[in-house]
């Protein structure tokens, strides 16, 4: 119910807010869209392919595996049976600000990126371990393979899981890595070689220690990936932050903060401007200034 009523609240003052006076939201340039697929795909010898939503493409082979961009934009790799493993080639694709991606590694393994990420994977598997390496944020859904551990490296952590879902958002600007396990079980190891298991609704932090989050909200950990920034109790840096690698825009803050937080979501596919008024309530002004936003407090 909080849901409707803040995005209620928003849609209040979008509508019959009209006295310029009181209008929290200034728009001096042309409204900007939400994030978009696309993503950039770098290959072993270097060389960058731009991905976007035209429709299937064949990009050729890439180690001991075929890759294809799928009809719905999408990557995906198909290992070549009776291949052997010929030295390892990895590729990396990486989101800018502004773009999302949907990828499936050689094993099935299914990987979602938020705007401002990137994962380094080989194109294939082989040996005793799958190992990737990934920064921003990332929803997994792990293959499972009983003799092959999965592991997601990032600056701090290493994550180490068979077969399972589970969410991290690793991006460098915020307090501390969280992972957060929705099925299945994963072991965290960190920069401290502190250990710790998860169990699914479970999230773990890793800034200066590795500790459980009480009281997580899994589901709301991937809000992102189905449609909605999730804030719970968040001041007006937490939120422009997430707005600035949605909309790819930079963030400017003038006068001394109110104090006031938000709790509740807001839909991603709203222009920048719609998501800025559904915070009208905090009493803060917003300026869409170019690609920045100047937050008036």
């Amino acid at each position: 119910m909080a849901v409707f009523f803040v995005l209620s609240l928003g849609i209040y003052f979008l509508w019959f807010n009209t006295d310029p006076k009181e209008q929290m939201v200034q728009l001096k340039t042309k409204d900007i869209l939400p994030a978009t697929n696309k993503a950039i795909l770098t290959t072993a010898s270097n060389q960058k392919i731009i991905l976007s939503e035209e429709g299937h493409s064949d990009l050729g082979q890439q180690g001991n595996a075929v890759v294809a961009k799928d009809k719905d934009g999408s990557l995906h790799y198909q290992a070549l049976k009776g291949r052997s493993a010929n030295g390892v080639v990895y590729n990396t694709v990486t989101t800018p600000r502004g773009g999302v991606y949907h990828l499936t590694l050689a094993d099935g393994t299914q990987v979602d990126l938020n705007a401002g990420s990137s994962i380094t994977y080989p194109t294939t598997f082989s040996g005793s371990e799958r190992k990737v390496s990934v920064t921003g944020e990332l929803y997994f859904e792990v293959a499972h393979h009983k003799n092959m551990p999965f592991k997601v490296v990032s600056a701090n952590q290493t994550i180490e899981v068979l077969g399972t879902h589970f969410n991290v958002n690793t991006y460098v600007d915020e307090p501390a890595t969280k992972t957060t396990l929705l099925e299945g079980s994963v072991k965290l190891t960190n920069h401290l070689h502190q250990t710790l298991y998860l169990k699914p609704g479970q999230q773990a932090q890793n800034g200066t220690n590795l500790s459980l989050v009480p009281g997580a909200n899994a589901e709301a950990a991937i809000a992102w990936n189905n449609g909605f920034f999730h804030f719970e109790n968040a001041d007006i840096a937490t939120i422009m932050r997430a707005f600035s690698r949605w909309y790819n825009v930079d963030v400017v803050f003038k006068g001394k903060s109110n104090g006031k937080h938000f709790t509740g979501d807001v839909h991603r596919n709203l222009t920048l401007s719609s998501a800025l008024q559904v915070l009208s309530y905090l009493k803060i002004r917003f300026s869409i200034e170019a690609n920045r936003i100047v937050v008036i407090q």
